[in-house]
């Protein structure tokens, strides 16, 4: 009885294909967000529909003001272009806990020219540094 179950089932999982398993690629679901600085305006898209951790973080610092008078603290050549990164710097009481990692693996978003990503020193340890 158990070697018929387990030949049943060992068929039906060798019959379906393993991309058919694998969970839908998460949509995208873009958030606008315009960072004024004193050369200007930088508009950004977050995704929260592939990195809503990370996505609901970066609002939280936004919506409650604590990105409110900070600056970029740096800004290098990279690459082809360039690297900003910025965060707070002035207090550390404004910071919130850690968010959750959410890895290029599992969002599928590349990190290349012109892309935002929270700056971390390790899996789930990101709070409100960033770099473009």
């Amino acid at each position: 009885m158990i070697r018929t179950i387990l030949a049943a089932a060992l068929a039906a999982a060798i019959s379906v294909p393993a991309f058919a398993q694998a969970p839908p690629a998460p949509k995208a679901d873009l958030v606008p967000v315009a960072i004024q600085t004193e050369k200007g305006r930088i508009v950004i898209a977050l995704d929260r529909g592939r990195a809503p951790l990370t996505t609901a973080n970066f609002l939280a610092y936004v919506e409650s003001g604590k990105f409110d008078g900070e600056s970029f603290y740096r800004a290098m050549p990279y690459g082809a272009g360039g690297l900003i990164q910025g965060g707070i710097r002035s207090d550390a009481r404004k910071l919130d806990p850690p968010v959750a990692h959410e890895p290029a693996s599992k969002t599928g978003i590349s990190h290349k020219a012109g892309t935002i990503s929270m700056a971390n020193f390790g899996p789930g340890t990101a709070r409100a540094d960033f770099f473009i």
